[in-house]
């Protein structure tokens, strides 16, 4: 919603496999987001840039990487499915001048899901997690942690506190 509201409407494309466009719906009135951008719901990574270039974005959401397809195997999915979409979607934002900011899942242990060739196909690489330590007197805050910045520091914990309205950083 920040983006849009900056940037016009048309310019945020948040796509997501994981929630229904309702749930999405219902998130967006509960944090009270009253900018409109573009919401869709492409499991196939080539529907998913051809919708991306007719509404011509500047800012690609993708929740989450490992709902996507490449239809490599039609409508199956293997281990390297992942890391195909992700190189499709990097290589479609160079060409069109445009950011992405990919979600990816986590296994049960807290780690990254999938292949370390992600990370080295990304600018950013952010980590974000609750505080589930009962001695830290930030217990049930989020942790966001910068683990790879190709254009700056890596090693970077920010402190966030979910509210009604979203994650706001704890100075």
């Amino acid at each position: 919603a920040s983006l849009a509201k900056k940037h016009g409407p048309k310019s945020v494309l948040f796509n997501t496999a994981e929630e229904s466009l309702y749930q999405t719906k219902m998130q967006a009135e509960r944090l009270r987001l009253n900018t409109e951008f573009t919401v869709g719901q492409d499991t196939m990574v080539g529907d998913l840039l051809d919708h991306a270039n007719k509404i011509g974005v500047k800012f690609l959401i993708v929740d989450s990487l490992q709902t996507m397809n490449d239809g490599k195997w039609g409508d199956k999915t293997n281990s390297k499915t992942p890391q195909r979409v992700l190189q499709q979607i990097t290589e479609w934002c160079k060409q069109n001048y445009t950011c992405a900011l990919i979600i990816g899942q986590v296994t049960k242990d807290g780690k990254m899901a999938g292949n370390n060739i992600l990370k080295h196909m990304v600018d950013l690489h952010l980590h974000l997690c609750i505080d589930q330590d009962p001695k830290s007197e930030w217990l049930g805050y989020r942790e966001m942690t910068v683990e790879k910045n190709r254009f700056g520091a890596s090693g970077l914990t920010y402190i966030l506190k979910l509210n009604e309205r979203g994650l706001k950083e704890v100075v």
